[in-house]
């Protein structure tokens, strides 16, 4: 799980680009996120810096103690990764940042 603290970086996907992250946005929640139940989510996107960028990094472990400790972040998050999971075409896929 990678929440971006200083800088910009692109999301792409198979349909071109999709996002521009900022401060305060992440990404990597899926993967982090999959508890380990095999639900086997293949990269949506991928995401390269734009400019320089210093991330915080969190373990799926260090995440699921974070979401654990606040229902907010829970929610947020868990959110997050429905709305970039969503299949098919008119889906919010990549479309819901932070």
């Amino acid at each position: 799980f990678y929440l971006l603290v200083r800088g910009e970086a692109d999301v792409v996907g198979k349909d071109g680009r999709l996002a521009t992250l900022g401060p305060g946005d992440y990404f990597g929640e899926l993967a982090a996120i999959d508890w380990g139940a095999s639900f086997g989510y293949p990269r949506l996107a991928t995401v390269t810096a734009r400019t320089e960028l210093t991330l915080l990094v969190l373990t799926d472990t260090e995440l699921a103690e974070l979401m654990a400790g606040s229902t907010e972040v829970d929610g947020r998050i868990l959110a997050t990764a429905a709305a970039r999971a969503a299949p098919g075409p008119g889906s919010r896929s990549w479309a819901m940042w932070c």
